[in-house]
């Protein structure tokens, strides 16, 4: 008699079973993506490269300073392509190619070079070949702080996320098969719970980043406002791969925007980021460059202010 309900049991726990295994633990997946936040800030050399691409519409730059907005109206429609290498120990070093390609017109190539506590940085606009601008660079040693930055934003940044944004990349693979691949993504179903999210944390990691030296409180507070006048559309997605070793080392993201002026016109934003190399020897190649202009050589050769 107790045969039939034995194997009704049996069958049941295997469904269960199976079910199970088919579903995603997305507990899981949001703490291996914070661990691997966290052992960011145990980087000190690697290698970089990326690119991002805008598609702006001009009436994002509506309100501010004519010159600001005429540079950045350079940029509305445009690839940006860079790779370089760094070192976070002192003495800190960096040297980048970071090219500009602009919609119909010649690409712009900007080399840059951090050493000794100075920025180098050749602008084809206003040095001529060979010639790099200087900027003297007062709290570098606060850079030596990147990597616990790295860290700690991106922990910041995880903590509210939800669960159950976060899946697998079953069907776009990390570029090394040993990697994990996970993304979190905008959809219409929790678009106004991440656009709620971001506000809430954004003064909160520009407030680590104003410690650390990457602007003041009132570039901080300017940014706050001019993010709460934004709004997510989806669909919108970032991807980020852990390393074999537990880093975060790729990350690929698009991310489309609305203004409360215009909420008809749309910006959109791709991009990516890798670090290869990481905490192996960097084998730097620029030198300092023999000539070089200072900001205050470059404001000579402005006419005066009328």
């Amino acid at each position: 008699m107790n045969r039939p309900y034995a194997l009704l049991r049996t069958l049941a726990l295997g469904s269960a079973l199976l079910t199970a295994s088919g579903c995603t633990d997305h507990e899981l997946l949001k703490q291996e993506l914070q661990q691997a936040a966290a052992k960011q800030e145990q980087i000190k050399t690697y290698r970089f490269s990326g690119h991002a691409e805008l598609a702006l519409d001009a009436s994002l730059f509506e309100g501010m300073p004519p010159m600001t907005a005429a540079l950045l109206s350079l940029f509305k429609d445009s690839r940006i392509e860079y790779k370089g290498a760094a070192s976070l120990e002192a003495p800190i070093r960096m040297e980048a190619d970071i090219t500009v390609k602009p919609k119909g017109a010649d690409a712009i190539e900007l080399p840059l070079l951090l050493q000794d506590n100075k920025l180098y940085i050749h602008i084809p606009a206003l040095n001529p070949s060979g010639e790099y601008l200087l900027f003297p660079l007062q709290e570098s040693e606060k850079l030596q702080n990147t990597g616990r930055l790295s860290a700690l934003l991106s922990e910041r940044l995880l903590q509210g996320v939800k669960p159950e944004w976060i899946e697998e990349a079953e069907d776009t693979p990390p570029a090394d098969a040993a990697s994990k691949r996970r993304i979190i993504s905008v959809t219409k179903k929790n678009q106004q719970e991440v656009e709620a999210y971001l506000s809430s944390v954004l003064p909160a990691l520009l407030e680590e980043m104003v410690k650390n030296g990457l602007g003041t409180p009132a570039q901080a507070q300017e940014w706050t406002s001019a993010a709460g006048r934004l709004q997510i559309q989806p669909p919108g997605s970032l991807a980020l791969e852990i390393s074999k070793d537990g880093y975060l080392e790729g990350q690929e993201g698009k991310l489309f925007l609305s203004t409360d002026a215009h909420p008809e016109r749309q910006h959109g934003i791709t991009w990516s980021y890798r670090t290869t190399e990481i905490n192996q020897p960097v084998g730097f190649t620029r030198e300092i460059p023999a000539k070089v202009k200072t900001a205050e050589d470059l404001m000579k050769g402005l006419p005066a202010p009328k």
